[in-house]
């Protein structure tokens, strides 16, 4: 497992690198599930006032800093900057306006209205991605060419399921002032067929916004999930493999796609009638049923209608995730997918409930056995059934 606490880097931000805060998060979940490094801008001195654009890494690079300086700048908007990693050593030079990848780093250094000198130096701060070399998963598409970003990604396949097809997508507009990611799922992959056209495929939207993003990103071998704080709201994705009630082969494909808008949508960030889907009985969230049709489900404990009703304070609960701090034994409960016809269809990877009860968002639980977790809420809601929890560690 890999769990990365950040803030995302957004517009008018120089670690952004270029991006809108929403194609950070793209970028990130994409860096940490592939295994590659994540580069941001740690400094910078000098008289120009150029940027670093369209930085990347290659899979394993490891945690060091880059050190890029301006070696000749004979030829404005043309210079040449010596290019040093702590750990990779000095590689070939790079040059103004060019596009730079020399198998460790890629970047490209952009002129500004004030040419660049002679000792001007860009530090980069590279952080390998935490997810373990097995966990890695395989990019098998990935485009650029227009604003709406896409890649598609499969997992390894490490853990007895048959592997699992996820992908993500970047929706925005200027004008309408919406900046969002879509999460999708599918039940293979198809290398001739474009993003949207995947096999058996469904989405859901997460509304973020271009600015800098507070995040928590979870990976492993079966999913990727994350939540977001936008402007005081806060949010949630979920894309791939739940823990299912059955063995594999029974059902060897217990896929889940959850966000808080079902499908590609424009809805913005400020919308407050969206709820989190993985707390929601509507098509926000769905999981790949064995007839082949994504079926809605009924998370519990928010529907304890298919269990014991005390269920939902955790009254009969086995599951060790107690608080333990003395004052407060509230306990951290799985978040089963059930529904009235079928019962038990499995359960999130991660992710818990836990009461709202004197939380708010941002607290850490400890359950005083190694594990931390993070306290999301339900958009803007404060009721005491409206917090999740990611686990940290």
């Amino acid at each position: 497992m890999a769990y990365v606490e950040t803030t995302i880097p957004g517009v008018g931000n120089a670690a952004a690198h270029g991006r809108n805060g929403h194609k950070n998060l793209f970028w990130r979940l994409r860096q940490i599930a592939t295994g590659r490094a994540w580069l941001a801008q740690s400094a910078y001195s000098g008289t120009g006032n150029g940027v670093i654009v369209e930085t990347d890494s290659a899979v394993a690079a490891p945690t060091e800093t880059w050190t890029l300086t301006c070696t000749d700048a004979t030829t404005p908007g043309a210079e040449v900057w010596s290019v040093s990693g702590s750990v990779s050593g000095a590689q070939a030079n790079a040059t103004t306006g060019v596009a730079y990848n020399n198998g460790i780093i890629q970047f490209k250094i952009t002129a500004g209205g004030t040419n660049f000198a002679v000792n001007d130096q860009f530090t980069l701060a590279a952080t390998a991605s935490p997810l373990p070399s097995a966990q890695r998963w395989t990019l098998n598409a990935e485009d650029y060419s227009t604003a709406d970003w896409t890649i598609l990604l499969q997992g390894p396949n490490i853990s007895g399921f048959s592997d699992v097809f996820c992908g993500f997508k970047t929706l925005q507009s200027v004008p309408s002032d919406y900046y969002n990611i879509v999460l999708q799922g599918a039940i293979g992959y198809v290398a001739s067929n474009p993003w949207a056209s995947q096999p058996n495929m469904v989405r859901a939207t997460v509304p973020l916004w271009q600015f800098d993003i507070p995040c928590g990103i979870s990976v492993t071998d079966l999913k990727i999930a994350f939540w977001v704080n936008v402007e005081g709201n806060t949010d949630a994705g979920y894309t791939g493999l739940y823990l299912p009630n059955m063995t594999p082969n029974e059902y060897d494909f217990p896929m889940l796609v959850s966000g808080s808008i079902d499908g590609e949508s424009t809805t913005r960030y400020s919308d407050t009638s969206r709820v989190l889907g993985m707390l929601s009985n509507a098509t926000r969230q769905r999981i790949y049923f064995i007839d082949g049709t994504w079926k809605t489900v009924e998370p519990w404990p928010w529907f304890a209608d298919n269990g014991p009703s005390d269920l939902t304070l955790g009254k009969d609960t086995t599951e060790p995730t107690q608080d333990a701090t003395p004052a407060d034994q509230r306990q951290l409960l799985p978040i089963h997918l059930m529904d009235a016809s079928n019962g038990l269809y499995g359960t999130l990877q991660d992710v818990f409930f836990i009461s709202g009860f004197a939380l708010a968002v941002g607290d850490v639980i400890d359950d005083g056995a190694g594990n931390t977790f993070k306290v999301v809420r339900n958009i803007h809601r404060t009721g005491v059934r409206d917090y999740i929890a990611f686990r940290r560690a």
